[in-house]
């Protein structure tokens, strides 16, 4: 991922197939978290709904996937929550990571889990 000189985004990729709208939330959490090395990225209306309750860090406004704004979003919430490594972008989804894929996966799935508590 590279800001151009006129401020918008592009992401370079090397196949048939061209990127998802959500690359940009990849992008934007490996450059700003060294330590990420595997990220999730859901689509979970549970979480949605229980990141109230559960006091899940989030984003603060709603941006369309793959916006410069959407990308200036998540560089601001995570400049303001260094530590932080699962968070919701309001009306979109969950961002959770970790040095490896095993780990990041088993943030979400505690989460989850927390979600459903009560639930059942």
């Amino acid at each position: 991922m590279a800001r151009q000189e006129d401020g918008s985004l592009t992401v370079e990729y090397h196949g048939d197939h061209v990127p998802s709208r959500d690359a940009f939330v990849h992008g934007t959490v490996y450059a700003r978290q060294p330590g990420a090395q595997a990220i999730f990225h859901l689509h979970d209306e549970t979480m949605l709904v229980a990141a109230g309750r559960l006091g899940i860090p989030h984003t603060e406004e709603f941006f369309p996937a793959g916006t410069d704004g959407s990308v200036l979003e998540i560089e601001r919430f995570l400049d303001s929550h260094p530590e932080t490594r699962y968070f919701v972008l309001i009306e979109h989804g969950i961002v959770a990571w970790a040095g490896d894929l095993d780990s990041a996966g088993e943030l979400v799935e505690a989460q989850h889990r927390s979600a459903m508590e009560g639930h059942g």
